[in-house]
């Protein structure tokens, strides 16, 4: 019975040794070989710790890939990636004895900086008009997320890295927009702004129908003065005076059909309103008679 609890005592201690040796052989990250990261960046590296023993790090470049090594003699340190490319991070470790080791190396490869340029214009447009297009050039974005910011009829698209702006804007007021670029490295995202100036509203009032003018007799039309718009007016059907302002005086000499229109801009926008007026003939009294 006795070489079989020695067997038994044997195998534990054995399995406690591997069971031992496995925690310590435990790697200080998760994950092994070629690694791709992205341009100005910060990785953790390292190597399982061996009691007395130096670490040297060291960046060989292959294809412009380049970093800084912010720590270099322990077994663990952190890069910070500066250049695109690839390039080999080595480790070669000397033991208390002061013998070298096989250096041991991973490939790494370095992606550029999502990048954009700025808006190619920061318009200023009126209400319902079509906007010229606004464009972003990215570079090493795959796409682009859900803007935020755009007004109401605007809409963005991403197509061989150009961001396209285009729409009529329905709605009016100042626009800061924001669109996440995708894929690519780093969260990055196009801006600018669109500002959308509201259209008059212009109205007539007045009197309708109205009569042929007799002995000069006139007639008032007028629109809601804002200071600062500009107005002009037609006539159809009379002659008037007051052109440029908010109120004009209509003489009214042809009987039938006839209308007033204004026109109200301000800021480059404007509108028209038209009243269709009806001019009533005069009578065309006879002559007087008598004995």
């Amino acid at each position: 019975m006795k070489p079989k609890t020695e067997k038994l005592r044997l195998m534990f201690l054995i399995l406690l040794l591997v069971i031992a040796g496995g925690a310590w052989a435990q790697g200080p990250y998760p994950n092994q070989g070629a690694h791709t990261v992205c341009m100005g960046q910060t990785e953790p590296y390292g190597v399982i710790q061996t009691p007395g023993s130096t670490y040297s790090w060291e960046i060989i470049p292959e294809s412009g890939g380049n970093g800084t090594l912010l720590t270099s003699t322990t077994n663990l340190i952190s890069v910070l990636w500066t250049t695109a490319g690839t390039c080999n991070l080595q480790v070669i470790e000397t033991s208390v004895d002061g013998c070298a080791g096989e250096p041991r190396q991973i490939l790494v490869t370095v992606n550029p900086a999502t990048t954009v340029t700025p808006a190619s214009s920061s318009p200023t447009l009126c209400l319902n008009t079509a906007m010229a297009d606004i464009t972003h050039t990215t570079m090493g974005a795959t796409g682009i997320g859900i803007p935020t910011g755009l007004p109401a009829g605007i809409t963005a698209i991403w197509a061989a890295n150009t961001i396209t702006i285009s729409g009529t804007p329905t709605a009016d007021g100042t626009f800061y927009y924001s669109i996440p670029l995708t894929g690519g490295c780093g969260n990055v995202n196009a801006t600018g702004t669109i500002t959308v100036n509201p259209l008059p509203a212009p109205d007539i009032t007045g009197a309708d129908p109205v009569c042929e003018s007799i002995n000069s007799s006139t007639e008032i039309y007028m629109t809601t003065n804002i200071p600062g718009n500009s107005y002009n007016w037609t006539v159809s059907g009379g002659i008037f005076t007051g052109q440029g302002t908010n109120q004009i005086t209509v003489t009214w000499t042809t009987p039938g059909s006839g209308s007033v229109s204004v026109t109200e801009a301000v800021s480059g926008c404007s509108a028209t309103v038209t009243r269709a007026i009806t001019v009533r003939p005069a009578p065309a009294t006879s002559p007087i008679y008598h004995n």
